[in-house]
């Protein structure tokens, strides 16, 4: 991950927070939590600590954005925390993309081995 991906990362949290802002200003109900969406999604690519830093910054940009908080970084240590606690539930490893692999209704399967073959 480079500085671009920083920066890309950065924006999209920035635009995720101005747009809930705006919804909310406009009386808009529910209004939906799209900077916790972008955090949690970062916490499950790319981890615990990743998730802790997406969700500072997240939390920072609520808190900047008019009207903010009355209190600065309540949302800054809440989506931290989200992001930390997400990203400790990451499984690791190789997830296949739907549709990617072959389907079950092309397996043989035997009734005698557990495993299932492809054809």
């Amino acid at each position: 991950m480079g500085l671009v991906g920083a920066l890309v990362r950065g924006a999209a949290l920035v635009v995720a927070g101005v747009v809930a802002v705006t919804l909310g200003a406009r009386h808009v109900a529910p209004v939906p939590d799209l900077v916790l969406v972008l955090v949690v999604a970062w916490a499950l690519w790319r981890g615990p600590v990743a998730g802790a830093v997406a969700g500072l910054v997240g939390g920072w940009v609520l808190d900047l954005v008019p009207p903010g908080a009355e209190v600065l970084g309540l949302h800054a240590l809440a989506y931290a925390a989200a992001g930390l606690l997400v990203g400790r539930t990451r499984v690791p490893g190789p997830v296949a993309a739907p549709g990617s692999g072959p389907s079950r209704s092309r397996r043989r399967c035997s009734s005698r081995a557990s495993t299932c073959c492809a054809p």
